[in-house]
């Protein structure tokens, strides 16, 4: 993270320096003339955005990932869209996806169990139980199983390729 900062020092400095250079000497030589101040002003809503990006960007950081993402069970939110059983919840400030084993109405208040990908399986704070079962005519299950035998399809034809060539 010390790299990091040093990096984003580095290169506020420099952004800051052209700024500087183009609002006082480039745009003067071809009869644009911005006063003193205003070039200052840019320079500091330049340096105000830098410091906001880089907080942001380090909180952001600092979320543990698991599987690419950040893991998101055991938090809580809110509904946004009705979930029966598929809908969109709050948490954290952020939409997701998300899935309940009952009709949960918007307003209401949930705890993420499991998370699969970027869906959110969700409960009612008092429901017990853990995620929902995969049933057999799960539309997931299904595109999943399909992507595997194409994938099992492809490379058997590359095989077939490689030998024949």
């Amino acid at each position: 993270m010390r790299a990091r900062l040093i990096l984003e020092i580095v290169q506020t400095t420099l952004e800051e320096i052209a700024i500087l250079a183009v609002g006082l000497f480039a745009l003067p030589r071809i009869g644009i003339r911005i006063p003193v101040p205003i070039v200052a002003a840019i320079m500091l809503l330049w340096l105000a955005y830098s410091v906001f990006g880089y907080r942001k960007g380090t909180k952001a950081l600092l979320r543990k990932p698991v599987d690419g993402f950040t893991d998101m069970t055991g938090q809580k939110g809110s509904v946004v869209k009705t979930l029966d059983p598929e809908g969109m919840v709050k948490i954290r400030g952020e939409l997701w996806a998300a899935r309940s084993q009952q009709r949960i109405e918007a307003g209401a208040e949930v705890v993420v169990v499991a998370q699969e990908g970027l869906k959110l399986i969700v409960r009612a704070p008092g429901a017990s139980g853990g995620p929902p079962a995969v049933h057999k005519g799960d539309h997931d299950q299904h595109d999943a199983a399909d992507g595997q035998s194409q994938t099992q399809d492809f490379k058997r034809s590359q095989s077939i390729r490689s030998q024949e060539g």
